[in-house]
């Protein structure tokens, strides 16, 4: 077959350039327009915005002298944002806050073109995957996280392209530096993502093959460890697996102590992220001089209002048929393996780690997305579709509102002192 020219390639698909790049465009400047809202307090004070270490990472993302040593999870987390960053601070002569909000915004809109890409290449109908982006665009999860600095962001990218990735596998037979690729993207921006890309590797390889990749994708995670080193003298290069990696990880375990908290943690994991409930403010778990932090942990379903209601059981419909299609269906087997296990797996790792899961929900609420959009793909498809629209419109109007208020929270802060916010 011809090989077609890139004008012929973009005449074809003409609608999903213009599709993506509308997307992208009307993320980022909503994103951008939203980040100005939000009171600077959370630049300066810790876990203030759920439990976000906001404070370090808009320090990581702008200083080059930041204790990045320290950034255990993330190894190269700084050597892919700091630098990008320094140069938008310099081409264009902005402040490092206007930098780092410039490129989080730009990320922001890459993360809902991923996403409606990743649909197109699943064979979904245009209006399909725009109605998906846009759900995913409108999540709490995107409202909340599309707008501070924050590794999430960055790692849910990274989620988001292996799927391409083991998609386009499906297809046609890649190189195996793909899978390196993936492997290295994911574990550099999140340790713990890095299960998506060995899951994809898995995937669409022998296991010879798969011992090759995983043996080449440690090869070039160190040489870019030493990289970063060598630009950024704090940065991690032993990463994890040392024990003062291992004794801050424990630092993060939370474990249920019954079957509630249990399922208290498995309704937050699934539900929170997509429709906020109310906001709570509650003392910060990890200090003892009386900060306090916005919280949605122990927060009911459905609790912001009757939007959220309503939207809470539209959304539970939507992904029990997900799970459904995610078994029923016989497309994308490769895509289907991957996505189910990554979300299993951040699922068993989010019922012991962590506070307040939603801090984390960047890196699985598009493949929550992913996974009730399936439902297209069977008999159901009208069904799932109106159950969508319905849900854009009653959980954009919920977490608009669930925003708002969160914005009234900040702007009625009291700074106590550099360790200690009263919120009322």
């Amino acid at each position: 077959m011809k090989s077609l020219s890139p004008s012929q390639l973009f005449h074809k698909y003409q609608a999903d350039v213009w599709l993506v790049f509308s997307l992208i465009l009307f993320t980022g400047c909503t994103s951008f327009a939203a980040a100005q809202l939000v009171n600077p307090i959370v630049l300066k004070v810790e876990d203030v915005w759920f439990d976000a270490d906001i404070y370090n990472s808009f320090s990581r993302m702008t200083d080059q002298t930041s204790g990045h040593s320290k950034y255990y999870n993330h190894p190269l987390y700084p050597l892919l944002c700091l630098l990008p960053i320094l140069k938008i601070i310099t081409i264009f002569n902005l402040e490092p806050v206007k930098g780092v909000i410039a490129l989080i915004s730009v990320v922001s809109g890459l993360v809902i073109g991923t996403i409606f890409i990743l649909f197109r290449l699943l064979g979904y109908q245009k209006i399909d995957a725009a109605i998906f982006s846009i759900l995913t665009a409108i999540t709490a999860s995107a409202r909340f996280w599309f707008v501070v600095p924050e590794s999430f962001l960055f790692g849910g990218e990274t989620i988001l392209l292996v799927y391409c990735l083991v998609t386009v596998a499906g297809y046609r037979q890649l190189s195996p530096y793909w899978y390196m690729a993936g492997n290295v993207l994911t574990v550099g921006i999140t340790i713990t993502n890095l299960m998506a890309g060995i899951i994809a590797t898995i995937s669409g390889n022998r296991w010879k093959q798969c011992l090759k990749i995983f043996a080449g994708s440690l090869v070039v995670f160190i040489l870019l460890a030493i990289i970063s080193k060598f630009l950024l003298p704090t940065a991690p290069l032993r990463v994890i697996f040392t024990p003062r990696g291992i004794e801050e990880q424990a630092s993060f375990l939370y474990l249920p102590s019954n079957i509630y908290m249990l399922l208290e943690r498995y309704s937050v994991f699934l539900f929170h992220p997509i429709v906020m409930p109310s906001i709570q403010i509650v003392n910060s778990p990890w200090t003892t001089s009386g900060t306090q932090i916005m919280s949605i942990h122990a927060s009911t379903l459905g609790s912001g209002g009757w939007w959220g209601k309503f939207a809470t059981v539209t959304w539970g419909g939507l992904l029990a048929l997900g799970l459904y299609a995610l078994f029923s269906v016989k497309q994308h087997p490769q895509l289907r393996f991957t996505l189910g296990l990554t979300l299993l797996g951040q699922l068993l790792l989010h019922t012991i780690h962590g506070f307040e899961i939603f801090l984390y929900s960047l890196h699985y609420v598009p493949s929550l997305v992913i996974l009730v959009s399936l439902g297209v793909l069977t008999k159901m498809r009208p069904v799932v579709l109106g159950l969508a629209l319905i849900l854009v419109v009653t959980a954009g109007i919920n977490n608009a509102l669930q925003f708002s208020n969160a914005i009234d929270i900040l702007q009625n802060a009291q700074i106590i002192s550099p360790e200690k916010v009263l919120l009322r």
